[in-house]
């Protein structure tokens, strides 16, 4: 019988044998060299943040989570992003021979502008994708302050 072989980006997985004790560490190095990363790589997730003339968007990729996963909190301007991923269980008799995915608690933090009113933020999650609205205030004018004699 010949032995299942994928080719990935810079090598060749052989499904004969067993994920080596390294392979993790191997794999983030071919991503460093070569520019890219998994998404998921060291627990983190894609974010695009955009804005209107009224909102800051912040939209993150969060495949297989739902809102219940998730705990979203603003304290003192600093937006954080938290969850968790339980590993799936594996039959005993399989052998890994690639891992990917992410399992396990994230948190990634944004300082928020002082233009955004911490009062009218809003997230929804729909198809693993989380976006969070942010409102801004209107710009604070300037006052001009005239300098008198004593």
């Amino acid at each position: 019988m010949l032995p299942i072989v994928l080719r990935t980006r810079n090598r060749t997985l052989d499904f004969e044998s067993p994920l080596s004790p390294f392979a993790e560490f191997e794999h983030m190095l071919e991503h460093i060299w070569d520019g890219s990363r998994p998404a998921a790589m060291f627990g983190g997730y894609d974010v695009d943040i955009f804005s209107d003339d009224e909102h800051i968007f912040l939209e993150a990729e969060l495949p297989g989570l739902s809102k219940e996963d998730l705990d979203v909190s603003l304290e003192e301007g600093v937006l954080t992003i938290a969850g968790g991923k339980t590993h799936e269980m594996i039959e005993k008799d399989h052998v890994h021979h690639l891992q990917e995915r992410y399992f396990g608690s994230f948190s990634r933090s944004f300082t928020l502008p002082s233009t955004v009113d911490a009062k009218m933020i809003e997230a929804t999650m729909k198809d693993g994708v989380l976006r969070i609205t942010l409102n801004k205030r209107e710009k604070a004018s300037t006052k001009r302050i005239e300098v008198k004699d004593k």
